[in-house]
């Protein structure tokens, strides 16, 4: 592609944070069909994509998706909380019921299932919009749902997945080939510490060389991203089998400030032109863009980004996240061009002299005011603590599966509001509400660490786990930055005894003997004769 084309413009991350509520469906644009679905039509195409030009995004449709892929779509788990897309078909995978588009706003009246192929199965439809390709299987709870008008499914082209899969090829490959602009500092004695440093205030690259790549495929990497505010990061990972590390990732400014630490729509692009095959091993953050490959992945993790692929099979569960900036391109390639337009403006003054001589004093006073405007800025920095929140038994072992929620007030007594990003949970475990004036999650391996601001916060256990006994609310304060009297915040889940009591019942028997003696007694008599 030509780069001197690309605008130097960058768009934001579209987060959405809301449960969708299924409240009273949208009626179609067309009448529906003895079968219960609709035509769809071209003026009802802006509305399910959701966008007027797909063209108007560096990814083109696939920016509003957090699963948008070539082929088919099989998962056998969990679910997608953002929007899915595939121009194969769906859901090939073992779930009757597979959860789309839970953690989308209520009113987003767009496509959150969209499939170019002819079978559209195994999905939750209450509330949701569908469009499929041709009708030849539809799942019979969606036909229910359907037949009650509580979802809606479209019949005819939305995407053209062929186009649109030519577009994020060039793409991958004008990313590729980049000139890189950014580094990888790697920890002296810990070889998975990665700190990536980039200047460029709209893209900064890192191609991973052969010893980064190797660290990279090992399983896990802890992350410090320092890039320009607004800015984004791409990490190009060479490779045709590519195993994606669990991260930890912290997305610094460029003066060194912690901006955020784990959350969905991170400005960071893992970009796997020439991948055939990739396969996620736990929870990470960032998208991943792999046109030509097959993707796949373990249960139990969590994509906290964007999934471009070929295909998709297996159990992971997807964020989300949506990857959607208008344009990725550096500082350096973008071609500014100014015109500048001289008007010269010719006034010809023509005089008469007559003999009459006639005197006239012209007098102009120009009055020039000048009006000074004083803006003042006011730039509030609010200090964020890092609290780690441990779920643990008596003997300091992680307790799997216990439901928390965190509330609190700040130094006015008012209560806070947390926002996206706030949250980062554990290995295994899962966040059920991130943001507002209540945060819930489920407790995994690994401790919860949450941004809080100054405050007085109240953790509370909604459930403990089988086993285990609910423990008491935790109080604790957090002033300038500083968790007050702690380092951590542990709460101890007490196990649950079963007493067994056993009644023992001795008899004992007591054997009296009686021995009888006899004695004889033999007496002796002797006569004698004088």
């Amino acid at each position: 592609m030509k780069n001197k084309k690309l605008a130097k413009v960058l768009g934001t991350l579209t987060a959405g944070l809301m449960m969708f509520s299924t409240a009273t469906f949208f009626p179609g644009h067309s009448e529906k069909n003895e079968d219960g679905t609709y035509t769809l039509t071209e003026d009802m195409k802006s509305e399910l994509l959701g966008i007027d030009e797909e063209d108007g995004y560096f990814l083109g449709a696939a920016s509003q998706f957090s699963v948008f892929l070539r082929d088919d779509f099989a998962a056998y788990g969990s679910d997608c909380e953002g929007r899915l897309a595939c121009g194969g078909n769906a859901n090939l995978g073992n779930p009757t019921s597979y959860s789309v588009g839970a953690r989308l706003e209520g009113d987003d009246t767009t496509a959150k299932i969209v499939v170019g192929g002819d079978t559209l199965i195994n999905f939750q439809p209450n509330g949701k919009r569908m469009v499929m390709g041709e009708n030849k299987e539809i799942g019979q709870e969606i036909k229910d749902h359907m037949q009650n008008d509580e979802c809606q499914v479209y019949v005819g082209e939305l995407i053209d997945f062929d186009a649109e899969f030519d577009l994020l090829e060039e793409r991958s490959q004008y990313l590729k080939e980049l000139e890189p602009n950014a580094v990888v500092e790697v920890q002296e004695y810990y070889a998975k510490g990665w700190t990536i440093k980039g200047e460029d205030k709209n893209l900064n690259v890192v191609n991973l060389t052969s010893d980064q790549l190797k660290t990279f495929l090992d399983g896990y990497l802890e992350l410090s991203i320092q890039i320009p505010t607004g800015s984004y990061l791409v990490i190009n990972v060479p490779g045709e089998e590519v195993s994606m590390p669990s991260t930890n990732m912290k997305i610094y400014d460029e003066s060194g400030v912690l901006i955020r630490e784990g959350g969905e729509n991170m400005p960071v692009l893992y970009n796997l032109t020439d991948a055939k095959e990739f396969k996620y091993t736990g929870s990470i953050q960032g998208s991943t863009l792999a046109p030509n490959a097959d993707a796949s992945g373990d249960e139990g993790g969590h994509v906290a980004g964007a999934t471009i692929a070929k295909s998709f099979s297996g159990g992971i569960q997807f964020g989300y996240s949506a990857f959607n900036p208008k344009y990725l391109v550096p500082e350096d390639v973008t071609t500014t061009t100014t015109s500048t337009t001289t008007t010269t403006t010719t006034t010809t003054t023509t005089t008469t002299t007559t003999t009459t001589t006639t005197t006239t004093t012209t007098t102009t006073t120009t009055t020039t005011t000048t009006t000074t405007t004083t803006t003042t800025t006011t730039t509030t920095t609010t200090t964020l603590a890092s609290v780690s929140i441990n779920k643990i038994d008596p003997q300091g072992n992680s307790v799997y599966g216990a439901e928390l929620s965190l509330t609190g007030k700040d130094t006015s007594g008012n209560p806070i509001t947390f926002s996206d990003g706030q949250i980062t949970i554990g290995s295994r475990g899962r966040i059920i509400n991130g943001t507002g004036e209540k945060l819930v999650w489920t407790t995994g391996f690994a401790p919860a660490v949450i941004m809080v601001e100054d405050g007085t916060y109240t953790l509370h256990e909604e459930s403990a786990p089988e086993g285990y006994i609910a423990a008491d609310d935790i109080v604790f304060e957090v002033s300038n930055g500083v968790i007050v009297g702690r380092e951590n915040v542990d709460m101890v889940d007490e196990t649950t005894t079963t007493t067994t009591t056993t009644t023992t019942t001795t008899t004992t028997t007591t054997t009296t003997t009686t021995t009888t003696t006899t004695t004889t007694t033999t007496t002796t008599t002797t006569t004698t004769t004088t």
